[in-house]
């Protein structure tokens, strides 16, 4: 019999509805405005860009600490953003990976981040 995880302990598979779209999302992919949670697609639509949301300046590069290129760089992102109708691969970072620290910038695209062993945690991970 399969033990089942207490949601309080794994908060990354908390479902919330986002208000803005209705969907339901995990607790790791939203973001909270006044009060609401919200998609991370429609927290950059609403604020037009996440660099206001998280205070970096517009030049903040982003970087795959794992080898070491930009998203435009790597072509998961740069198909993904052109797939689902973004303006770049940046924008498509900054609103849909889950392993972008938004204090500096840095996060692991696909290939690194198994490389590393797919890292969790209860928060949600976050590349250092």
């Amino acid at each position: 019999m399969l033990e089942q995880i207490n949601k309080t302990d794994a908060p990354l598979y908390i479902d919330v509805t986002c208000y803005a779209c209705q969907k339901s999302v995990a607790l790791s992919n939203s973001e909270k405005i006044g009060g609401r949670d919200m998609c991370s697609r429609c927290a950059t639509e609403f604020h037009g860009d996440m660099n206001e949301i998280y205070g970096l300046p517009a030049a903040y590069k982003l970087l795959c600490v794992g080898c070491n290129k930009t998203p435009q760089e790597i072509s998961e992102y740069v198909e993904a953003a052109e797939q689902d109708g973004f303006d770049s691969a940046d924008a498509y970072v900054r609103s849909e990976e889950g392993t972008l620290n938004t204090r500096n910038g840095h996060f692991l695209c696909t290939e690194c981040y198994v490389n590393a062993g797919c890292p969790s945690s209860p928060q949600g991970w976050v590349a250092p």
